[in-house]
């Protein structure tokens, strides 16, 4: 209460002198009555003092400050953005992207204007699509390229519209964006928005083909990758231990290894789409489905758990999936939706048991399979999230984790039965909780 008595009256002071004709500044004492208005939520007053600014100043930084706050308050004071507003703001914000194109601190409001004034705006009401689209235009990638390095900060991520998409959107709020972003009758300011975000309709088709990417509903992604030609290639980081950077690498999604380290030891010559994934996945699941021979049973359900555990958290092509990995997750047992299985890899596993189940001739290769199969059961243990406040319960629950991990049971029993095959002792050689069980 008392800080919003001392706004009044600072409110009053700037009326004061803004209405003083002894005084000069008409416009800078206006200004600052126009903007305390604003921040108190008097959106009358701040009209008001912008227009009288706007309608009577000579001043031309004053009237452009006045026509910021005028636009802040616009919004501010309608009740929702419905057509008539958004006809009323279309050549406001048309006026605010020129100034944009060629002043670094217009570009700076724009970008908090679009981000942090209009785009929740439109999600109170309701309104999905021109969220993502106002969040797309505060990316600023379609503002005249900065010149000035110092300058770089102006400019959003560059992915905040179509990294909204991605990650707050559902399935079919992203499907009916596509279909909008798709349709021609549009309003002059719904075909300013569309122009001036940073993603485009491709990026949304590419997007709704990974999400049945991750229902593995492979012809329907394969559908969807058709309407884009947004999609990257498959390509991952290795770091090279002699230039001590970092090597782009085209990624193999059918590549099996013992250790999560060696996930880009083989690759390709060609980078592989995730169309083409979706393809190659669907042709082994088929092909699995129609053989009769157990041999060749074993060796394509090999194959599928080796893509599957690529398409995880630990794999090589996690980015089919993801757009994003950070490198200190682990499972907590708690992830729902597609990421349960990214983390918990329990198809993988289970093509795993099966391709051991098919080689019932074949002990090396039942060796193989067997190890695998341990290696996504160490992942499908939960590891327990810190407790800042409990740090005792937290190392207690870590050291419970790491025992379980390092003494897996289903090495004990690899041991036992292959512990004669040659595949035996190449994992021995290469995987330390092995020697555990001697």
């Amino acid at each position: 209460p008392e800080a919003k008595v001392q706004v009044q009256k600072d409110l009053l002071f700037f009326e004061i002198l803004a209405n003083d004709p002894e005084l000069a500044g008409e416009s800078l004492f206006g200004t600052a009555a126009a903007y305390v208005a604003y921040m108190s939520g008097n959106t009358e007053q701040a009209k008001k003092w912008a227009g009288v600014v706007m309608n009577r100043s000579t001043n031309g930084n004053g009237i452009q400050q006045a026509r910021l706050i005028a636009l802040l308050t616009e919004v501010a004071a309608a009740q929702a953005l419905d057509a008539k507003v958004e006809a009323n703001l279309l050549p406001k914000l048309e006026w605010l992207k020129k100034q944009a194109a060629t002043d670094g601190e217009y570009r700076t409001f724009m970008r908090n204007f679009f981000a942090q004034v209009l785009a929740p705006k439109y999600f109170e009401q309701g309104d999905v699509y021109k969220t993502a689209l106002c969040l797309g235009i505060s990316d600023l990638k379609n503002i005249e390229q900065l010149t000035n390095p110092s300058e770089e900060y102006y400019a959003g991520s560059g992915t905040m519209g179509i990294d909204y998409v991605r990650n707050d959107m559902e399935t079919p709020q992203v499907l009916s964006l596509y279909n909008y972003l798709q349709q021609n009758a549009k309003s002059t300011y719904d075909r300013f928005l569309i122009q001036q975000t940073s993603f485009d309709v491709e990026e949304v088709a590419d997007f709704i083909g990974t999400t049945y990417l991750r229902d593995h509903n492979w012809q329907k992604a394969i559908e969807w990758f058709k309407k884009s030609e947004e999609t990257e290639p498959l390509i991952g980081f290795a770091y090279n231990a002699n230039t001590y950077e970092f090597d782009s690498v085209f990624v193999d999604p059918f590549h099996d290894y013992l250790n999560d380290w060696q996930r880009y030891d083989k690759t390709l010559k060609q980078p592989m789409t995730k169309r083409e994934l979706a393809g190659k996945i669907a042709e082994l699941e088929k092909k699995l489905a129609s053989s009769t021979n157990n041999s060749d049973k074993a060796a394509i359900a090999y194959s599928l758990g080796s893509v599957y555990y690529n398409l995880s958290y630990y794999g090589n092509a996690w980015m089919a999936l993801d757009y994003y990995r950070s490198t200190v997750l682990w499972n907590t047992g708690k992830y729902t939706g597609w990421r349960k299985e990214y983390f918990e890899v329990s198809k993988a596993r289970s093509y795993y048991e099966m391709a051991r189940q098919y080689a019932n001739e074949n002990k090396e290769f039942q060796a193989a399979a067997a190890f695998l199969v341990a290696k996504c059961a160490q992942r499908q243990i939960p590891r327990p999230e810190y407790n800042y406040e409990k740090w005792a319960a937290s190392d207690k629950a870590k050291k419970v984790f790491q025992t379980a991990f390092q003494r897996n049971p289903l090495f004990r029993s690899f041991k036992a039965e292959f512990g004669q095959t040659k595949f035996y002792k190449y994992a021995y050689n290469r995987c330390s909780y092995l020697r555990d069980f001697k």
